[in-house]
């Protein structure tokens, strides 16, 4: 099996959130924490072709994103600064880069067969509603039964379970039989502090820390299974001492690789 990286992005900014659709994008949160300036920025998935960048809405800063359905992002703010409630809906079509509709009664539950699911705070509770998810118009009141939502919920996160993702997982050396992963660990001296592991073909993904004569640097490898032979290396984070994770998954054939907290690589992976 092959790797071969396809694009690098970055600003320069933390990358928050890279998420990928449905629809053959992904889509990065990009946060300024000094300026308090959030900017988000969509690219074709598989060649990194850019279709738009530093987009930002009205509300700078507190806001964030809860999920993509189609092409459209729906956002949210906070009910108070440094308060992590949300607040309101906002959808905004990926294409024209415009707001479809916004709402700051509402608060967004999830979204299936095209319909958004959504709550209400009262001082005596909370109602439920379904939208229309490209106009915000009401189309059901629930009233404060929860029950129809949940069997719903439960309903659409069966159906939506992603089978093409593979993330990262805990590694434990002391439990391991893969005489491949003990053989790189002892060898090359990496087991210091955590290791995650992930596979894919007859590709192992390893990212942990490693000791360097200028400190300690989260690394990340490749290794082709049959042979052992290390085939992509690279250095997530130089001079750290602690071991970040969340940095790498796999959607389909695409390998994402976060740097340096600020920069995503995308590689392809193929026979």
């Amino acid at each position: 099996m092959k790797i071969k990286k396809e694009y690098e992005f970055t600003h320069n900014r933390q990358l928050w959130r890279i998420i990928p659709t449905a629809t053959g994008k992904v889509i990065l949160e990009e946060r300024d924490t000094e300026l308090k300036e959030a900017y988000f920025n969509c690219l074709e998935m598989n060649k990194g072709k850019i279709i738009f960048e530093n987009l930002q809405l009205d509300e700078k800063f507190w806001i964030g994103i809860e999920g993509v359905y189609t092409d459209i992002i729906f956002f949210h703010k906070y009910l108070k600064p440094d308060m992590p409630a949300h607040k309101g809906v906002i959808a905004l079509d990926i294409n024209s880069r415009s707001v479809l509709w916004e709402n700051t009664e509402y608060n967004f539950l999830f979204i299936a067969d095209k319909k958004l699911y959504c709550y209400k705070s009262f001082f005596e509770g909370k109602r439920y509603f379904v939208l229309d998810f490209l106009t915000g118009v009401p189309i059901k009141d629930f009233g404060d039964d929860y029950s129809e939502i949940s069997r719903i919920k439960e309903g659409v996160s069966g159906e939506n379970e992603e089978n093409d993702y593979i993330f990262p997982e805990p590694f434990d050396e002391n439990k391991s039989s893969d005489p491949l992963l003990l053989n790189k660990i002892n060898r090359e001296k990496i087991a210091a502090g955590k290791i995650q592991t992930a596979r894919f073909g007859d590709l192992l993904f390893l990212h942990t820390l490693e000791n360097t004569r200028r400190g300690v640097r989260n690394i990340f490898k490749v290794i082709e299974i049959p042979t052992g032979k290390i085939i992509l290396e690279e250095t997530i984070n130089k001079e750290i001492e602690k071991f970040l994770p969340e940095t790498f998954f796999i959607k389909g054939s695409l390998l994402f690789l976060l740097k340096e907290k600020d920069t995503l690589v995308v590689y392809s992976l193929k026979q």
